[in-house]
């Protein structure tokens, strides 16, 4: 009988010690170092996790692609595909070169040209939103027309991939050697028509992909 009632002892001292363990625990941190004392020696009671570190988002030097439409607007309206390659200097400067599809149709005839340009690009911020600017020059190799210099500056923003941006832009236009054009030379109300070569000036609106490594 002795020896139950002490079991029965130790077993009701064990499980109040064990409640109170319990009880304290929930107190500490499991991100840190806690200590606490029991009988006079010091005993761990957490545990120390390993602390994970992000490291701010940036461009990967390295190779980098952009594919990309536009919406031309102006003295020679368009839509255009175009595609750029280069090499990511830092997590700011980029240089490379690209080539592309033009298709305009104006009220007369119908152009179309291939622009080979040199592209700089410099993304201002190490976040996954951030504002760049891009400027183009090369040239236009216009089909059954002539060509010329091809230029443009444009302001945009990024957010991780996609890339969003206005700007200007200038390329050679076309000469109107058609029977049609030369009996609506002096129409004004058809624009675009003129016997010479002249320079357009446009704004575009360009929606472009990227294809690189970046860091996270």
């Amino acid at each position: 009988m002795k020896k139950l009632m002490f079991l029965l002892t130790m077993l009701a001292v064990q499980f109040a010690t064990f409640a109170e363990n319990e009880s304290d625990s929930e107190h500490f941190d499991r991100d840190e170092l806690e200590w606490g004392e029991s009988d006079g020696f010091q005993i761990h009671l957490g545990l120390k996790q390993k602390e994970r570190t992000r490291k701010p988002y940036s461009l990967e030097p390295g190779y980098r692609c952009f594919v990309s439409g536009e919406m031309v607007v102006g003295d020679l309206s368009s839509c255009r595909l175009s595609s750029t390659h280069g090499f990511q200097l830092d997590n700011r400067f980029f240089i490379g070169a690209g080539l592309g599809f033009n298709s305009s149709e104006s009220d007369l005839d119908e152009y179309f040209s291939i622009p080979i340009f040199s592209v700089f690009r410099v993304d201002f911020l190490k976040k996954k939103f951030s504002p760049f600017l891009e400027v183009r020059g090369g040239c236009d190799l216009a089909i059954d027309a002539e060509s010329g210099f091809y230029g443009g500056l444009s302001i945009g923003c990024r957010l991780k991939r996609v890339s969003i941006s206005i700007g200007v832009e200038t390329m050679p236009g076309y000469s109107c050697e058609s029977d049609m054009c030369e009996e609506n030379i002096n129409d004004d109300s058809l624009p675009g028509v003129e016997n010479d070569i002249s320079r357009a000036w446009n704004f575009n609106m360009r929606c472009s992909y990227e294809f690189s490594k970046h860091r996270k």
